[in-house]
């Protein structure tokens, strides 16, 4: 039970930075090239 509610709460902390991250504009910021391309993926 309390595995599910980890899990869920991670899956939603993801979701979440995946969401920023596609908000953001990275040209705009000074971000090293590594973080680009985990956006990317």
């Amino acid at each position: 039970m309390k595995l599910e509610m980890v899990a869920t709460k991670f899956q939603v902390l993801i979701r979440t930075i995946v969401t920023t991250l596609d908000v953001y504009s990275f040209n705009s910021m000074d971000i090293c090239g590594k973080v680009k391309e985990l956006k990317k993926l």
